[in-house]
């Protein structure tokens, strides 16, 4: 069993993923976003505290998209669709 207050760093941690699934939406919609340190932090954040958190499969897919920041073409665009698509479903951990 988790303590409170870990459960009330988690529940914190589950509301910030609504404004960043934003970010990584406006992201999926316009490659060149992947130059706007927002979104670049945002997904680093992400690779590093997820799994922390309970969450290993959105620090992954996190972890690829931000590894993507760091090549010519950017993250891939499926890697991009799938964080997408695991954010809207922590978001349905509240």
């Amino acid at each position: 069993m988790d303590s409170p207050a870990f459960e009330s760093l988690k529940q914190r941690f589950i509301s910030r993923c609504r404004s960043d699934l934003e970010l990584v939406h406006e992201l999926t919609l316009d490659a060149s976003r992947a130059t706007d340190p927002t979104v670049r932090t945002v997904v680093h954040r992400l690779s590093g505290i997820a799994g922390s958190l309970g969450y290993p499969d959105l620090s992954d897919i996190a972890k690829r998209v931000d590894d993507g920041f760091l090549m010519a073409a950017g993250p891939a665009p499926e890697d991009v669709r799938h964080l997408e698509a695991e954010l809207v479903r922590v978001c349905g951990d509240l």
